[in-house]
């Protein structure tokens, strides 16, 4: 800790999320076959000599074995209740215990081994340890082990091999289980979405002139926001160097609690930040398996009634947004499974191709548009994908009123509306950067 600011601290965020995994709440452990303790001991069959092959299953013939509680050791080992005493180099124990059903959520090994030790369960590999432990650890059950146990009668089989220094063995079975993880906050929609631009004013000329979507206040010194209707938001922020390629600034999603947005993405594993250019105050950042800057920002929620505006923009919503991805399977393991998006379609060129998923927010209708991207696209290309899609109610007002507003010298480069894979008229606009913004009918053309 240090009062001296010019010494950097430990983000709070990063802070948080060590907190948060040390202060959790412990699992909840179920004996099924308890550890030897002084108050109650085990009874295990054991040898010295090495035994014939097969010695770990549940139908080997031990019966000319040694018997004696556990555990088996040295007795000046630290930390062991030893009930039978072992001092050769290995040791081969098996114990036999009952179920009366196998309903478990995780179960574990509990053992405390010195030196390596490899564990049966019914003749199955449970675990291979290597070393030595200070004290009793648990272990998880190899799957195969945990498909071995079974009602009525099973069997535990270790064999364990002495190195050096102390030297103990005892295990037995516990279930273990996990604390409920906090639930996700809902992600209700899309907040807005930023892009970088060279020349701001030339940027406000076409979503203010040409989209008609109004200049509401900014955060961000130098930013202009245009208002998409009353809930959501397009960010222009200034600084796009000459020759760079990458337009996008950041995606924001909206959520009604921020707080808990951020104890739940850090729970699981996703790194969380409050850095300075972040939107809001209270705004959190993480990044996507792309490296996409993706914010969460805090609304109301229900909201307050939504009144049309009175006033000249062409769309009162964002539908969809464009990203860029590599790998589908790596991005799902942040959106679909930690975000909770699911899939609501997917298509291409040709037909049969998949180029684009929609992934479609878990408590609203807005979606995130996958644009599948192996390689890094050239700049033109990177322009149309990450793209922002506003919803129309009548392409051809929008297309005629989209034309009229561009100046007569750059009509001449506008596509007119076209069917979509997806069967609704779009139309692609693009602003002076090249970044795309799609005009898109709400329903399929009949």
């Amino acid at each position: 800790m240090t009062y001296d600011r010019a010494v950097t601290k430990i983000p709070a965020t990063d802070l948080a999320a060590w907190h948060a995994t040390l202060f959790a709440t412990p699992p909840t452990l179920t004996a099924i076959v308890p550890i030897s303790s002084p108050a109650k001991s085990s009874d295990w069959s054991y040898t010295t000599t090495e035994p014939a092959t097969g010695w770990m299953r549940a139908d080997f013939d031990a019966s000319q074995w040694s018997k004696g509680p556990g555990g088996f050791g040295r007795r000046d080992t630290r930390w062991a209740h030893v009930g039978t005493e072992w001092t050769s180099n290995d040791l081969w124990l098996r114990r036999t215990f009952d179920l009366s059903a196998t309903t478990f959520t995780q179960p574990h090994l509990e053992i405390f081994h010195d030196d390596a030790a490899e564990v049966y369960v019914n003749g199955e590999l449970a675990a291979t340890l290597p070393g030595a432990t200070g004290g009793y650890m648990f272990v998880p059950l190899s799957d195969a082990a945990q498909r071995a146990l079974h009602a009525g009668a099973n069997t535990l089989a270790i064999h364990v091999h002495q190195d050096r220094g102390g030297q103990f063995i005892d295990a037995g079975l516990a279930d273990v289980v996990d604390e409920p993880k906090a639930a996700r906050p809902r992600i209700v929609g899309i907040d807005h979405i930023a892009f970088r631009a060279s020349n701001v004013d030339a940027s406000r000329q076409f979503y203010n002139g040409t989209l008609g979507l109004s200049e509401a206040p900014s955060s961000r010194p130098g930013a202009i926001a245009f208002a998409v209707g009353s809930q959501q938001h397009i960010v222009i922020e200034p600084g796009l160097p000459a020759g760079e390629n990458e337009r996008l600034a950041h995606l924001a999603y909206a959520t009604p609690d921020v707080k808990a947005m951020s104890a739940y993405l850090s729970g699981r594993g996703v790194k969380v930040q409050q850095p300075e250019e972040r939107c809001e105050e209270n705004a959190i950042r993480v990044n996507d398996p792309d490296g996409h800057v993706i914010e969460f920002v805090q609304v109301n929620w229900p909201p307050s009634a939504v009144h049309p505006r009175e006033g000249i923009a062409l769309s009162e919503r964002i539908l969809h947004t464009g990203l860029t991805i590599r790998d589908e399977q790596r991005a799902h393991t942040f959106y679909k499974d930690v975000l909770g998006f699911s899939e609501i379609w997917r298509g291409g060129r040709p037909e049969g191709v998949t180029q684009w998923v929609n992934m479609r927010v878990p408590d609203g209708t807005e979606y995130l548009e996958y644009m599948l991207s192996p390689s890094t696209p050239a700049r033109r290309q990177l322009g149309a994908m990450h793209h922002v899609a506003l919803l129309v109610p009548d392409m051809e007002a929008a297309w005629g009123e989209a034309a009229r507003r561009t100046p007569a010298a750059a009509r001449a480069a506008l596509s007119p509306p076209a069917v979509g894979v997806n069967g609704r008229w779009q139309l692609n606009l693009y602003d002076p950067d090249g970044t795309r913004v799609e005009l898109m009918e709400p329903f399929r053309i009949r």
